[in-house]
C-alpha cells in the first residue's frame, strides 16, 4: 500500500538540486528500491551515493522524530550527529564490502524530540547494487523494541519487590531489601537513597542506605530530602521531581514518599535516572509504578505480620504445648493454626527441635510458614490428605516434606485437628523421616529381584544347556561323516557356530545375574578387542570417536572371551554416558609390570609377573572424588531411574578377579575417567592342565562307562559320543538305578553322572559310589553353572566337573583324564 505523505514529499522534491540528480537518470535498481520502500507499511529507509542521501517511508517518520521532514532527501551525516560515530563505520562497511549487517536489540541514543533518549532497535542494512555490481546505496528495515526492553527491565525490579521476604517482621528490614531490588537496574535507578521519616514531624531524619551515589551526589540528595515534609496519607502518594547537583552536572531526581498501611509516613526514596532516560515520558511513569508496587508489597507484608501476631498463642497455651512436645515426643511435632475453610491458610505456630532439625529451620524461622511451603503436593497427595483430615479429623500416611534447601524428605505423618478452649481450630502433626528406611527397603527389593533373576537364569541355563548338549554332541558326531567342502559339512559347521553362540549367550545371561562358571581360554587380548570393535562402535554411537591403541606381540591371558567382551562393553557404555555431547573413547592395550601398584578395588594375586593392561579412557565429565569409592558397589548408579542397573562396573570387577587380575580407576571432574583392567600374562609353557585340549576319538580299549542322566535325549547323546570313541556304555536314568547296576556289574570302569537329578542328586550318588568303590573314577556334569562352582568347591580334587554343553572331544578328554588319574592312584582293594 502506498505511503501518501512521503510519496508526495518524494514527488515534490527537487532531486536535480541534490547529489543524486534527476530521478529519470537514476539506475533502474535504485528507482525500484525507492518504489518498494515508499509503498511498504514496515519502517524502511534508504541512503544513496557518497553523500548517503536519505529516502524513507511513513513508517520511519517516528524514528526521525522532529528531524522529519527536513531529513527527507538530506545527507545522513546532517541528521544523525548524535549516533554518527556508530553509523559511519557501519555504512562505510556496506559500501566497501557489499555485505549485509544485522543488529538485534541495539541501543541508539536518538534525539527525537530534544536531548538524546534510549531507543532500542532490531534492524538491518542491506546493500543495493547496480547492473555492474557496484553498491549504489543501502536499504534499512527497522523495528523499534524500546518498549519491550524497558518493560522487561522494570518488571524485574517489580518482581524482586513482590518477592521480598525479610528475616524479621521489621518494616526497616523490608525496605532494606528494596536496595537489592534496584541494584541491577542502572538505567532507571542510576543512584538512590532511602531516608527514614520521623513520624512526629514527617521530616526525613536518617539515611538508611544509598546506591551508586558519590559524596557530591549524596550531599545533593540529602539537601533535597531535608526540606520535604511528609503528611499522613492513606492513598498511594504520587512521585515528585526535584533537581539535584552532582559531579556530572544537574540531574533530575524522583521523590517517592513511603507510607505504612495506616497512612503514616515511614520513609522517603530519592531516585535518579540514567542519562538517556527522560523524566516526563519515561522515568516519572516508572516512579509512579514503582510507588504502587512498593506500597502493595509493603502493606501485604504488614498485614501478614499483623495476622501472624494475632495468631500467636497465649503464654499459658505455649507453655503447656512445649511441655508436651519437648518432654514426651521423640518424633518431630508441628503445631499450626487451621480452619475448615483454609482461610487463612494453615500456618505454623510452633515446632519442636526434632521437626526443625529434620527440615533445616531454627525455631524462629519455621514460625509463620504456610503448609504449602513445607509440603510438596505431588499429584494432589497433600490436597487428598487435607480432605481426609477434614472429613475424619485425622490423617495417617506418607507425604514429601520440603527441606529448607529445597530437597524433598519422605515423611511418615500423623496429623489431627483439635479445638482449643476458645473454639479455635489447631492441627497437631507428628512427623518421622523415613527416607533411610525407604532407601533400605528399595535396596532390599533390588537384591531380592536380582536373586530371583539369578535363580531363574540358572534354571533356564540348566535346561537350555541340556538341549545344547544334545545339539552340540549331534553336530560333533555328524561333522566327521561328511567330506570337507560339501554342503552337508558347511551346514554342520554353521550349526556348530550357532550352538557355540547359544552357549556364549547363556554364559552372558548368567554373567549379568552373577551366576556363571568361567570358561577360561588362552586369548590374545588385542585380537579380542579388534573382534569387539564393530559392536563397540555401534553401542557408543556416531557422536563419539573410538580410538584403538594396541601394542603388538602381547602375551596371552587366561580369560573367558565372552565375559571379556561384556566387561569391555560395560566400560565403553559408561564412557559413552559420561559424554552426552560427544567426545573420544580410547581403548589401549600394553604390557605392564605392576610391582609398585596399590589397587583400590582388588588385591592382585601375583604382583611379580607381567600383566596385560587394557585401558579404557574418555574425555567426559569425570567422576567426583566422593563417588570413586562407591562406583564398584552393586546397584550404585548416578544415572536417572530406569537408565542404569548399577551392575555394570561390579561385573567388570568380578570378571577381573575371576581372571586373576584387578581394576584401577583414576578420574578428575571435568577431565574424563580412565579405567585400567590388568590381567596376568600367561606364556604357552605356563598353560594350566585344565585348559580345553583335543583328544583322539579312539584309544578307549573297550572300557565301560556307566552314564547316569535323567534327561533321555542327553543320556542317549552322551552314550552315542562315548560309543563312537570306542567305549562300552551302560545307561541309568537315576541314582538308585545306577547303584543297583554297580552292585552287580564289576566291569564298570567309570561313572559319568549328571548333578541335578530328581531324587538322588549326582553329588550324593558320587559320594555313595566313592564309599562303596573308593578307587572307581567319577566324572560329574551339569548345565547349571552355580552347581559347577559349588560341586568343585565341595569335592576338592576328588571329582572333575564337566560343564554342559560339551563336545565329543571334551567328553572323551575328561573320561580319559579320569582313567589316567585312576591308573596313577593306588589300586582299588575290595573290603
Amino acid at each position: 500500500m502506498a505511503s501518501p505523505r512521503n510519496l508526495a514529499l518524494f514527488e515534490n522534491h527537487r532531486w536535480e538540486d541534490t547529489p543524486l540528480g534527476p530521478v529519470d537518470r537514476w539506475p533502474a535498481a535504485m528507482r525500484a528500491t525507492v518504489r518498494t520502500v515508499l509503498s511498504s507499511g514496515m519502517p524502511m529507509a534508504t541512503a544513496w551515493g557518497p553523500h548517503r542521501v536519505q529516502i524513507y517511508n511513513d513508517g520511519y517518520n517516528a524514528i526521525y522524530g522532529d528531524k522529519h521532514p527536513a531529513a527527507f532527501g538530506a545527507p545522513a551525516a546532517e541528521c544523525w550527529g548524535e549516533i554518527w560515530s556508530f553509523l559511519a563505520p557501519a555504512i562505510d562497511t556496506i559500501f566497501d564490502s557489499g555485505n549485509t549487517l544485522n543488529f538485534e536489540n541495539t541501543l541508539l541514543a536518538l534525539s527525537k524530540h530534544g536531548p538524546p533518549e534510549e531507543c532500542y532497535f532490531d534492524f538491518s542494512y542491506s546493500p543495493v547494487f547496480d547492473e555492474d555490481g557496484r553498491v549504489l546505496g543501502f536499504l534499512s528495515a527497522a523495528v523499534e523494541t524500546t518498549a519491550r526492553i524497558v518493560t522487561a527491565r522494570r518488571q524485574a525490579v517489580f518482581d524482586a519487590i513482590a518477592s521480598l521476604r525479610p528475616a524479621t517482621g521489621d518494616v526497616a528490614d523490608f525496605l532494606g531489601g528494596l536496595r537489592e531490588a534496584l541494584a541491577s537496574n542502572q538505567d532507571d535507578a542510576a543512584s538512590a537513597a532511602l531516608y527514614s521519616v520521623d513520624p512526629a514531624s514527617g521530616l526525613p531524619d536518617r539515611l538508611l542506605w544509598s546506591l551508586r551515589a558519590d559524596d557530591v551526589l549524596l550531599a545533593a540528595l540529602h539537601e533535597a530530602a531535608r526540606g520535604h515534609r511528609l503528611a499522613p496519607d492513606l492513598r498511594t502518594p504520587s512521585p515528585a521531581a526535584v533537581a539535584v547537583a552532582s559531579g556530572g552536572g544537574p540531574r533530575q531526581a524522583g521523590l517517592l514518599p513511603v507510607h505504612r498501611r495506616d497512612g503514616s509516613p515511614v520513609a522517603l526514596l530519592l531516585l535518579t535516572h540514567g542519562p538517556y532516560v527522560p523524566w516526563s515520558s519515561s522515568h516519572r511513569p516508572f516512579c509512579l509504578a514503582l510507588s504502587e508496587r512498593l506500597h502493595v508489597a509493603l502493606h501485604d507484608f504488614e498485614a501478614r505480620e499483623m495476622q501472624l501476631r494475632s495468631l500467636t498463642m497465649s503464654l499459658d497455651e505455649k507453655q503447656q504445648l512445649y511441655q508436651f512436645l519437648f518432654d514426651n515426643i521423640v518424633d518431630g511435632a508441628i503445631y499450626a493454626v487451621s480452619t475448615v475453610t483454609d482461610d487463612p491458610p494453615e500456618t505454623v505456630l510452633a515446632a519442636n527441635r526434632q521437626a526443625c532439625a529434620m527440615l533445616g529451620y531454627d525455631e524462629r524461622e519455621i514460625v509463620g510458614l504456610r503448609r504449602e511451603q513445607l509440603v510438596f503436593d505431588d499429584g494432589g497427595t497433600l490436597s487428598a490428605a487435607v480432605r481426609r483430615r477434614e472429613k475424619t479429623g485425622e490423617f495417617v500416611g506418607e507425604l514429601r516434606f520440603r527441606h529448607r534447601d529445597g530437597r524433598p524428605i519422605l515423611v511418615e505423618v500423623a496429623s489431627r485437628l483439635v479445638t482449643t478452649e476458645r473454639g479455635d481450630i489447631r492441627s497437631v502433626t507428628l512427623v518421622r523421616d523415613i527416607s533411610a528406611r525407604k532407601a533400605l527397603e528399595r535396596r532390599h527389593l533390588q537384591e531380592v529381584r536380582a536373586e530371583t533373576m539369578s535363580q531363574m537364569s540358572a534354571g533356564i541355563a540348566h535346561d537350555f544347556n541340556n538341549l545344547l548338549t544334545v545339539i552340540v554332541g549331534g553336530v560333533d558326531l555328524m561333522r566327521g561323516r561328511f567330506e570337507a567342502g560339501t554342503v552337508e559339512a558347511q551346514v554342520m559347521a554353521a550349526m556348530q557356530q550357532a550352538a557355540d553362540k547359544a552357549a556364549s549367550l547363556t554364559r552372558e545371561l548368567l554373567s549379568f545375574t552373577g551366576v556363571q562358571n568361567v570358561q577360561a581360554h588362552l586369548a590374545d587380548i588385542a585380537a579380542l578387542v579388534i573382534e569387539t570393535e564393530q559392536m563397540l562402535r555401534g553401542a557408543i554411537g556416531d557422536s563419539i570417536r573410538l580410538e584403538l591403541r594396541l601394542a603388538p606381540d602381547l602375551p596371552h591371558c587366561l580369560v573367558d572371551p565372552a565375559l571379556f567382551s561384556t566387561a569391555l562393553l560395560n566400560l565403553a557404555l559408561n564412557a559413552r554416558d559420561a559424554m552426552p555431547e560427544g567426545g573420544v573413547v580410547t581403548i589401549a592395550a600394553d604390557l605392564f609390570k605392576p610391582l609398585d601398584l596399590e589397587p583400590a578395588h582388588s588385591v592382585p594375586p601375583a604382583m611379580d609377573r607381567p600383566h596385560v593392561r587394557l585401558t579404557v579412557s574418555d574425555t567426559g565429565h569425570g567422576i567426583p572424588a566422593e563417588l570413586l569409592e562407591r562406583i564398584f558397589d552393586p546397584f550404585f548408579t548416578t544415572k536417572q531411574t530406569g537408565l542404569g542397573s548399577g551392575l555394570g562396573l561390579p561385573m567388570v570387577l568380578a570378571f577381573a578377579r575371576k581372571s586373576g587380575g584387578f581394576v584401577r580407576v583414576a578420574s578428575e571432574p571435568g577431565r574424563g575417567a580412565r579405567f585400567e583392567l590388568l590381567l596376568p600374562a600367561v606364556e604357552a609353557a605356563d598353560s594350566p592342565p585344565g585348559l580345553p585340549r583335543t583328544v583322539p576319538g579312539t584309544g578307549a580299549s573297550g572300557q565301560t562307562v556307566l552314564v547316569v542322566e535323567d534327561n533321555d535325549l542327553v543320556r542317549m547323546q552322551a552314550m552315542r559320543m562315548l560309543t563312537d570313541a570306542g567305549f562300552r556304555c551302560i545307561p541309568a536314568p537315576d541314582g538308585q538305578k545306577a547303584l543297583s547296576i554297580l552292585s552287580t556289574d564289576m566291569t564298570i570302569g567309570i561313572v559319568f553322572t549328571d548333578v541335578m537329578m530328581p531324587g538322588m542328586s549326582g553329588r550324593r550318588l558320587a559320594d555313595e559310589v566313592h564309599r562303596q568303590r573308593p578307587g572307581l573314577p567319577i566324572l560329574l556334569t551339569t548345565g547349571y553353572d552355580g552347581e559347577i562352582r559349588e560341586q568343585a568347591e565341595l569335592a576338592g580334587a576328588r571329582y572333575e566337573v564337566l560343564p554342559k554343553p560339551y563336545t565329543r572331544g571334551e567328553l572323551v578328554s575328561a573320561v580319559l583324564r579320569q582313567f589316567e588319574a585312576a591308573r596313577r592312584s593306588p589300586p582299588f582293594e575290595p573290603r
